[in-house]
């Protein structure tokens, strides 16, 4: 399966999200990663899935995903290029800000899960990014 770098809809599935930190905002069992070893995955993860990244398995953040190259027009919604003119060859990947953003939501301690949501969708909105949960 390729990678749908155009892709801007991704749907959280509830069930398999791992959220929060270890105490009583904790949604999901494991350690909070793109894919833990209980088969959760953080809203990362499941975007990078939708995405169509198929080794996720024990990365803990998106700049870790086996990718060769980026788009042809440099497109990745989850990763960037320290230096963005060579979209090849270079083998430094870097978190994008969408990434960044979501990641400090998803692992935040401090706000309950329905507050999650709610920020989550927010946040991926400001980069024209829809995101629901069922």
């Amino acid at each position: 399966m390729g990678l749908n770098f155009k892709l801007r809809e991704f749907t959280i599935t509830r069930k398999t999200w791992r959220s929060g930190g270890e105490d009583i905002n904790k949604h999901g069992e494991g350690l909070t990663s793109l894919l833990n070893d209980q088969g959760q995955m953080c809203c990362l993860g499941q975007i990078a899935k939708q995405i169509g990244f198929d080794n996720i398995q024990g990365e803990a953040e998106p700049c870790q995903l086996p990718l060769k190259r980026l788009d042809p027009e440099g497109e990745c919604l989850l990763i960037r290029l320290e230096n963005e003119e060579d979209h090849y060859e270079y083998e430094d990947y870097f978190n994008s800000e969408f990434s960044l953003e979501l990641m400090s939501i998803n692992d935040d301690e401090n706000i309950d899960i329905i507050e999650r949501e709610r920020q989550i969708i927010e946040a991926a909105a400001k980069f024209k990014v829809t995101i629901k949960f069922q």
